[in-house]
């Protein structure tokens, strides 16, 4: 079975060597663990779903390429989404911001389930806002994961926002929408 942290987590540790970030609401230096075993990983991913839907977890890591900082901060939003067709148990949504190599990303990934990306915006509201259409692209990993365009503006709104809230439309199931509280996001542009 897919667990939703671990997408981000095993994609995390392919580009980074270690983590030296303190400080966070959430760290992910328990996150090393996971080149054990694979029912510990997924033990491990269970326990971090559980206790962290919400919270922030940020992590900083040195790419071996650059000996730069890359960093990652990712919430998963504490409320299931549950689809009529092919998904048991209800599926969770987490939005994640990354830079690496200098290039920051913004973008959603959906645990067991697909994005529809033909022709329909996302529509996102920050805090008590005015909802803003964005454009989102497939990533090369599937339709379970999508990026954002404008990344940096989607950072600025959430440094100022308490909540984030997309509507995002999902393969044979229509729109649906998805709140996160972001009121502990930090970033250094």
């Amino acid at each position: 079975m897919q667990k939703p942290l671990l997408f981000i987590l095993i994609s995390w540790m392919m580009i980074s060597c270690h983590s030296n970030q303190s400080g966070t609401t959430v760290k992910a230096d328990s996150v090393d663990s996971l080149e054990g075993n694979g029912n510990d990983s997924e033990n491990l991913i269970d326990s971090m779903e559980v206790a962290n839907a919400g919270k922030w977890i940020f992590d900083q890591r040195t790419n071996a390429n650059t000996g730069e900082p890359d960093r990652l901060a990712f919430v998963v939003s504490g409320q299931k989404l549950y689809f009529r067709k092919h998904y048991e148990g209800g599926s969770t949504l987490s939005l994640n911001i990354r830079c690496v190599n200098g290039k920051t990303d913004a973008y959603l990934m959906i645990h067991k389930g697909e994005f529809e990306l033909e022709d329909q915006p996302l529509r996102i509201r920050f805090g008590s806002g005015e909802p803003l259409e964005f454009r989102m692209r497939r990533s090369e990993e599937g339709y379970h994961m999508v990026y954002l365009e404008r990344p940096e503006a989607v950072i600025k709104e959430l440094l100022n926002s308490s909540t984030f809230e997309v509507d995002a439309p999902f393969y044979l199931e229509g729109r649906m929408k998805c709140v996160f509280q972001t009121d502990k996001f930090l970033w250094d542009q």
